[in-house]
C-alpha cells in the first residue's frame, strides 16, 4: 500500500467516523480543532483504523496524533515494521 492509498483510505474513514466531507480532511488537518473530533469520535477513529488496516498503530504514540498526517504516518509506520517482521497480511 502505498503513502497515497494509506492517506486516501484514511480521508475515507476519517470522513466516515467524523461526520465531515471528505475534502475537509487534508493531511494538515487537526482532528479536534479543524475536524471537531472529541475523545469518543477520537476512540472510534481508532478502532475503525484498526478495523481497515490491521493492529498497525502503537497506542501510546496514536494518543499524541494531532493531525490526520500524524495519524497516517502511524499507520504507515506499522505498515512497514509489520512488512519487515514477515507480519504483513
Amino acid at each position: 500500500m502505498t503513502d497515497d492509498d494509506v492517506h486516501d483510505a484514511l480521508r475515507a474513514v476519517c470522513a466516515e467516523v467524523l461526520h465531515v466531507d471528505e475534502a475537509e480532511v487534508a493531511a494538515d488537518a487537526d482532528l479536534r480543532a479543524d475536524l471537531k473530533a472529541d475523545s469518543m469520535d477520537l476512540a472510534e477513529l481508532a478502532v475503525e483504523v484498526e478495523r481497515r488496516f490491521g493492529p498497525v498503530m502503537d497506542r501510546r504514540a496514536a494518543a499524541d496524533a494531532r493531525t490526520v498526517g500524524d495519524v497516517a504516518a502511524l499507520i504507515r509506520r506499522g505498515m512497514d515494521t509489520a512488512e519487515r517482521a514477515g507480519t504483513a497480511g
